[in-house]
């Protein structure tokens, strides 16, 4: 269900993903953070094709910089509302390993790739971080992060890829696939794993 531009975003997040962010940061201090760690994702990008421990290290990353349950809420739309807790625990589980292996999945296109950074904009609390991502052989992709405080701590609320919204567009899948199933959620898990498998 995510789809190739999708994963190829997500996959040029990891790129530039801070190790850490403080709420008490300001505009410019998130876009310098991003600016200084991405230069270590760079580095660890290329290792994690052949490497479990440098794949893992990645993967743990992105699971504490990007916020893959609210974007995974996101997605659901109002339908978040009709789960139980059992089936919220398990779709959250399995969204985790959607967005795993759609990272893991394109390391080597982003081996030798680099980051530059544009501006910095407050939007409604929150920092939009514009960077331009660019790789051998393809045209440079404008990469925004939407930075904002989540549980206490600083995260990546969603990525926007050339105009395009992760969580925008997952939602607009899942809804979509809730709607044409009667909303109903165990099918929606059972299409994730289904995904995750192949």
């Amino acid at each position: 269900m995510l789809n190739r531009r999708l994963m190829l975003a997500l996959a040029a997040a990891v790129l530039a993903l801070p190790l850490s962010l403080r709420a008490a940061h300001a505009a410019s201090d998130a876009a310098t953070f991003v600016q200084t760690n991405g230069e270590k994702i760079l580095q660890l990008a290329p290792k994690a094709e052949g490497d479990a421990a440098a794949r893992q290290a990645l993967l743990s990353l992105v699971n504490q910089t990007l916020d893959v349950n609210g974007i995974a809420r996101f997605a659901l739309g109002p339908y978040v509302r009709q789960a139980s807790a059992k089936q919220l625990q398990a779709y959250l589980q399995v969204f985790h390993q959607v967005i795993s292996n759609g990272v893991t999945a394109r390391l080597s296109a982003y081996a030798n790739a680099s980051f530059t950074m544009g501006r910095d904009v407050p939007e409604d609390g929150d920092t939009l971080v514009e960077t331009t991502i660019r790789r051998p052989g393809s045209p440079p992709a404008d990469v925004n992060w939407l930075v904002g405080s989540k549980g206490g701590s600083m995260r990546i609320l969603d990525v926007i890829a050339e105009g395009t919204s992760l969580r925008q567009t997952e939602r607009s899948d899942y809804t979509s696939y809730l709607q044409n199933h009667d909303g109903n959620i165990d099918a929606l898990i059972e299409a994730l794993k289904h995904q995750v498998s192949q």
